[in-house]
């Protein structure tokens, strides 16, 4: 007779924290072709309902996205050469640059249909320019570097308003609102050639008219941006320069310079306040470094190590909306790292694809989402993703592993999958990690080797991580033999904890004909070691209850310790039935 295995199956958080990590993970992409995608490709989300943007450069195609999948809904075909985009703070209108064209476009965001074409006489808009719309929705802003100034439009009816001279050569705008609540327009006019004057200008976005004006005597280039920073009575403009490796702190209602500080590097190109005013994160693109400084003394806080990443004068970074972590583009790792800003340490790299030179992060932060240039994608990374762990996979002449994935959700949802062995290193497949797309209101069904494209005649074992987005979706997971006599089967579980127990041990016992045997199961899905402390109780001659053994050992991260009572507490008299 066959005795069908019992699995006991025990979940292990993260030891030392206060709770499971967070699996960080790519959950979709969008595609690029037919068209390329390039360093002007822009990203956009919307604060809520699961959707963002795409403007992609190569076909001109604009499209609306679903963030956690990256399922297009629609698609809107401009001419090639299509650049950066925003979109209202009302969410009805998405403003696109087309840089080819020399328009501005305002798009319906309900069907992804033009609204009004904007132009205006000899302007130059470059794949630097990004446009502004102003919290009033009434107004569309961009900087037109041949004409020194930044171009006004109306959104109402499309007509042109104005050209605000701002310096030589202005490119990248930044809005902020002051301590009164005015809203600020700051640009870096950076000239166009080298012994051209650079100056800083800010613009009232109600009267639309330059309130402030620096003369710098750093030398700037067209890629440096500018970022707002004040301690909550003061507000402070900081320009990066390039050439002199330096931050300049200008005072604003004020005069001159306030201080001038080191980057912390060779090269600052682009710079990022966080959204809590605390920090300044700078790229240093010749050093190929990134700094944490605060604001706005501009001191060093964080120096990141990444001495094997590389950035171009126009990668990108971006806080989360807490702006406890800041997302990092490695152009050549082809990965986005998170960086954790209080704790000053790298707690994950996610492999995104090739060649990756921006991040965005939506409004609600659960999603970031890096271009990539070299493969030709948008990928999205979940950032707090559901976790659902398949604890037991096996693959052998004689034995394999199912897994059914069911979507109870209204919406296709996707599910990143990945196989790991006890270690906790990645299984070799043709596609692990992989994700699955499952529609709503189906399901998904494959053994583990269909699923990761293992070798069939490769003998295997270890557990799988599921990480979603979607709330409504359920993994079943089967593991039997190829005789057809043994079949095991669990609902997969995102549970974790701490202290877990079992109620009942049967080991060695003679039973239907064999022994039992419990087999124990326990996995750690954070990224970092855990020790764990296993303690077996049992009744001997000394009573009821006992504690017969304590064995501890360290787990790696994502790694799994499995194996019989037998093997684990191997210093137990077996039988062992209570």
């Amino acid at each position: 007779m066959n005795v069908i295995r019992r699995i006991e199956v025990l979940w292990l958080a993260l030891a030392l924290l206060p709770g499971p990590a967070l699996g960080q993970v790519k959950i979709g992409r969008v595609a690029g072709a037919p068209g390329s995608l390039a360093v002007s490709a822009g990203v956009a989300f919307q604060a809520s309902g699961n959707t963002g943007y795409l403007s992609n450069p190569g076909s001109g195609l604009i499209q609306k996205f679903r963030t956690t999948t990256g399922e297009v809904l629609a698609s809107l075909q401009l001419a090639p050469g299509v650049g950066s985009i925003t979109l209202s703070p009302d969410e009805r209108t998405l403003a696109v640059v087309g840089v080819s064209a020399q328009k501005v476009y305002l798009v319906n965001t309900a069907d992804l249909t033009v609204k009004k074409e904007l132009t205006v006489v000899g302007s130059g808009y470059t794949g630097r320019s990004n446009i502004v719309i102003t919290s009033d929705n009434r107004t569309v802003m961009i900087a037109d570097p041949p004409r020194n100034g930044i171009e006004v439009f109306n959104i109402a009816d499309g007509s042109y308003d104005r050209l605000i001279p701002a310096g030589l050569n202005p490119t990248i705008l930044t809005l902020t609102l002051t301590p009164k609540g005015e809203e600020r327009m700051g640009v870096l006019a950076s000239g166009k050639f080298s012994d051209d004057e650079k100056s800083v200008h800010v613009i009232d976005t109600r009267t639309l008219a330059v309130v402030e004006t620096r003369v710098l005597s750093a030398t700037t280039e067209s890629f440096n941006n500018v970022q707002f920073g004040g301690d909550g009575r003061n507000q402070y403009l900081i320009v990066p320069a390039y050439d002199s490796n330096s931050l300049q702190i200008l005072t604003l209602n004020g005069s001159g310079v306030l201080a001038s500080r080191a980057s912390g590097g060779k090269g600052p190109s682009k710079i990022l306040t966080s959204p809590n005013g605390r920090y300044l994160a700078v790229i240093n693109a010749t050093s190929k470094s990134v700094v944490l400084l605060s604001v706005p003394e501009l001191f060093v806080v964080r120096d990141i190590p990444l001495s094997d990443s590389d950035f171009t004068v126009d990668t990108t970074l971006a806080f989360s909306p807490d702006s406890r972590t800041l997302f990092i583009p490695s152009l050549n790792t082809g990965e986005v790292i998170l960086y954790d800003v209080e704790g000053g340490a790298i707690k994950k790299r996610v492999a995104v694809g090739e060649r990756p030179v921006s991040v965005s992060v939506g409004g609600d932060g659960a999603i970031a989402a890096s271009v990539n240039t070299g493969s030709n994608d948008l990928a999205l990374v979940a950032v707090s993703p559901l976790p659902l762990y398949v604890p037991h996979l096996v693959q052998s002449a004689t034995d394999y592993s199912g897994i059914a994935i069911a979507n109870f959700s209204a919406e296709q949802a996707n599910v990143a999958l990945a196989a790991r062995d006890n270690a906790g290193k990645m299984l070799a497949g043709t596609a692990n990690p992989v994700i699955v797309t499952v529609a709503p209101g189906k399901q998904v069904s494959m053994v583990t080797a269909q699923i990761f494209g293992f070798n069939a005649g490769a003998t295997l074992a270890g557990w799988v991580e599921a990480y979603t987005l979607a709330s409504g979706v359920g993994i079943l997971y089967l593991s039997g033999n190829n005789a057809q006599t043994q079949l095991d089967g669990f609902l997969s579980s995102g549970a974790a904890a701490k202290m877990l127990s079992f109620s009942r041990i049967t080991e060695g016992v003679s039973m239907f004909g064999s022994a039992t045997s419990t087999e124990i199961l326990i996995v750690n899905p954070s990224d970092t070691p855990a020790n764990l402390t296993s303690r077996l109780y049992g009744n001997n001659l000394e009573g009821i209850g006992k504690l017969l053994s304590q064995v501890t050992r360290v787990m790696e991260p994502h790694g799994r310790v499995q194996g019989r009572i037998s093997t684990l507490h191997s210093d137990v008299a077996y039988p062992l039935g209570q």
